[in-house]
């Protein structure tokens, strides 16, 4: 067995029965880098547990959940001078609806938002179609509707109109030839890191967008965005920063004059699947490498410590 020194001992809080960090992240960190990172339910946990770590890493990536809760647990820290990352603030803020109204103010570019826990406040809504209908804190795309008029609204179901629903003016960011595509980095700190580039004929693009009989075509855009320089960075930072996040997942388009179009910024750990590393060549090895790295400086930046500079391109065997 593998006995590291332990360099840097971090909190990390979930919601009970969430999904944890990832077991890759979780131990390359260890085995390359000796952080220790005990991942526990903010259930079971009392704010005097925070003693026995250097940080505090808030894994849970919505306001909703134990909001009090995790206020109690930042506060506690701060009175122990403890680095306590991603704040509820900046959870309370990532949130679509109070995004828009952060970003729209700053000239960040965005789409519209608007609650609609009912269908006749849907059909009353004074928004340009389409319309895209969703349910707020959830994932992958699965309850996204689009409407291109008022018919479209009346022949969804009343039941999916609820406390959590919303309406999202439609931005079309196609690109000349056709496609759609969504951008994904990582913000951790000041570092930006490019993690994968998804292009489809259809808009509500997600993980199972990419096409095999254009995976050639895909391999090529996707190792551009990888080794190109980010020159959206700054944009990017100025929009997490505005939202008073430290961590962050950022999906968005890029508009003709280069600048992104926001789809979301979500504090959830950026999901590794484990077909992309079971074989050192596998394509998304390199990208993985660099969100790895890059959590482990920004780790050791929060207590004021400096990473070590290095690159493992073999997989961490689990």
């Amino acid at each position: 067995m593998l006995h590291n020194p332990i360099k840097l001992k971090v909190l990390a809080v979930f919601q009970k029965g969430a999904v944890t960090i990832h077991d890759y992240l979780f131990n390359y960190l260890w085995k390359n880098h000796g952080i220790q990172l005990d991942c526990r339910a903010i259930e079971q946990i009392k704010p005097s547990d925070a003693d026995a770590y250097d940080l505090v890493l808030n894994a849970i990536c919505a306001d909703a959940w134990h909001k009090d809760r995790i206020k109690k647990l930042e506060i506690y820290c701060k009175t122990k001078n403890k680095r306590f990352i991603n704040g509820i603030e900046g959870l309370t803020n990532c949130n679509r609806r109070q995004a828009y109204k952060i970003w729209s103010k700053n000239n960040v570019n965005c789409a519209r938002v608007e609650r609609v826990p009912k269908k006749s406040l849907a059909l009353a809504l004074n928004m340009p179609f389409p319309i895209i209908f969703r349910h707020e804190n959830t994932h992958l795309g699965s309850s996204m509707k689009l409407a291109n008029n008022k018919d479209d609204i009346a022949a969804i179901d009343d039941a999916y109109f609820r406390k959590s629903t919303v309406a999202i003016q439609f931005k079309d960011y196609k690109s000349e030839d056709g496609l759609y595509r969504k951008y994904r980095c990582v913000l951790l700190g000041d570092q930006v890191i490019a993690r994968h580039l998804i292009s489809s004929p259809e808009w509500n693009i997600h993980s199972d967008s990419r096409q095999a009989d254009r995976m050639d075509a895909h391999l090529v855009e996707e190792y551009a965005f990888w080794d190109r320089p980010l020159h959206e960075k700054d944009e990017l930072l100025r929009a997490k920063n505005l939202l008073k996040l430290d961590y962050t997942i950022a999906d968005y388009a890029l508009l003709p004059d280069g600048k992104p179009f926001y789809f979301e910024m979500n504090p959830c750990f950026s999901v590794i699947d484990p077909r992309a590393f079971k074989r050192e060549w596998a394509y998304q090895l390199h990208a993985i490498h660099r969100y790895c790295e890059a959590y482990a400086a920004f780790l050791f930046e929060g207590r004021g410590k400096k990473s070590p500079q290095k690159f493992i391109s073999i997989p961490v065997i689990l």
